[in-house]
């Protein structure tokens, strides 16, 4: 399985974008992802749950994007192979993905919160 990855640069390419406001406009971002990302892992666990394969393929659909956006690069090439394993319907691979997953995204909620942590004492 592959390693984790996370590219804190992928945020920090948004300050210059963000302005005079970066920092607040980062919390929200990664506040979202935080209160959100759970949630749609526990759609893609549901529907694994369910074999309901089309609920898989979306909510892995939706999570690769949002953790490509803020730098959790190993968390959506997961995604993106557990969206191609639903259309599959490949309940096994996909079960062992999910597990990755659920490991690959504690480790990014780590970084995320270290990263607002560096912000704020910048």
């Amino acid at each position: 399985m592959q390693n984790y990855s996370f590219d804190s640069r992928i945020l920090e390419s948004y300050i210059p974008i963000l302005g005079e406001q970066w920092r607040e406009s980062l919390r929200r971002i990664i506040n979202t992802y935080l209160v959100e990302a759970p949630e749609i892992l526990q759609k893609i666990k549901s529907g694994l749950n369910h074999k309901n394969f089309e609920e898989i393929k979306q909510a892995a659909h939706s999570l690769k994007s949002s953790t490509a956006a803020i730098g959790a690069m190993s968390d959506s090439e997961l995604c993106t192979t557990i969206e191609k394993y639903a259309c599959e319907s490949n309940f096994n691979r996909i079960q062992r993905l999910v597990e990755h997953l659920e490991r690959h995204h504690e480790n990014t909620a780590w970084k995320l919160n270290e990263l607002q942590i560096k912000w704020v004492c910048s």
